[in-house]
């Protein structure tokens, strides 16, 4: 969720254009996903004291489309967690890589 918060992180001071722009397309593709999962945490609970009920599908903005269907359309908060938890690892795993660009290892064909 710190990955797609409205204040950029600082290591993104440090990136060239390129860089800065591939990480704002990610951040920009994967904002909905942190919203999202922060409507299950315990801050979320503070201000709202009810957990969302499923499916979520009809209560996410309409360009949520780069979120799974199972994830939007899951009944049971189990199915949702997992589905929730590797998407969201995958797309922090995403906005990591863009943010440290140095730290990401090389590809099988380099």
């Amino acid at each position: 969720m710190e990955l797609v918060e409205p204040l950029l992180p600082r290591a993104f001071n440090e990136l060239g254009e390129p860089a800065k722009a591939k990480f704002l397309e990610l951040r920009e593709r994967y904002w909905e996903l942190g919203a999202t999962a922060m409507m299950f945490t315990t801050y979320f609970k503070m201000i709202h004291p009810d957990v969302p009920d499923l499916p979520l599908r009809d209560r996410v903005s309409s360009d949520a489309t780069g979120m799974p269907d199972a994830l939007l359309d899951a009944t049971a908060y189990g199915d949702f967690l997992d589905t929730l938890i590797p998407f969201g690892e995958q797309a922090a795993a995403e906005l990591r890589a863009a943010l440290h660009p140095e730290a990401t290892p090389f590809s099988d064909s380099e």
